[in-house]
């Protein structure tokens, strides 16, 4: 921690932008990995998650390039927070301690209801319950939100501009 600590105090701007950048971006990219080579379909709340991720990997890069550093900051540590708030209740899900809110229940009352529902249950999306990747028993979704956390804390340096 120490290291971080004195690289963080020698790290220009543009490199803290680009830093930030790269590991969202290598989030994003794992996401698009795990769907498409495994096979893995994200629930909603993975989609949300790199949603966020792709927007702060955009905003690091406006950072990075451009002049709007201020502006570009705060709004990073925005989408880091709210990365943080989805990965946490995400986690919580996946660990079972909140309610699924991604479960669909529905009354079959007839044939005609019992198709559309198999039908509609092969388009639909997994609940965050159903699938869950875990590494060393953590959730991925929990591992995502270290993640921030820590970002969010080496971009919480004061800085003089």
């Amino acid at each position: 921690m120490l290291k971080l600590l004195k690289f963080q105090a020698r790290c220009p701007q543009r490199t803290e932008f680009l830093i930030l950048a790269g590991i969202s971006g290598l989030s994003v990219c794992f996401s698009f990995f795990s769907e498409l080579v495994f096979g893995q379909p994200p629930c909603l709340l993975c989609l949300v998650q790199r949603g966020l991720h792709s927007l702060l990997f955009a905003i690091a890069l406006v950072g990075a390039f451009s002049y709007l550093k201020t502006v570009s900051r705060r709004c990073c540590q925005a989408a880091l927070i709210a990365s943080c708030l989805v990965a946490g209740y995400h986690s919580l899900i996946q660990l079972n301690l909140v309610k699924d809110r991604c479960k669909t229940h529905s009354q079959v009352e007839d044939i005609a209801a019992y198709k559309s529902l198999l039908i509609g249950s092969e388009k639909s999306r997994p609940s965050c319950s159903e699938e869950v990747w875990k590494v060393g028993g953590i959730p991925i979704s929990a591992i995502n939100g270290i993640l921030s956390i820590l970002l969010l804390g080496f971009r919480k340096k004061p800085s003089i501009i």
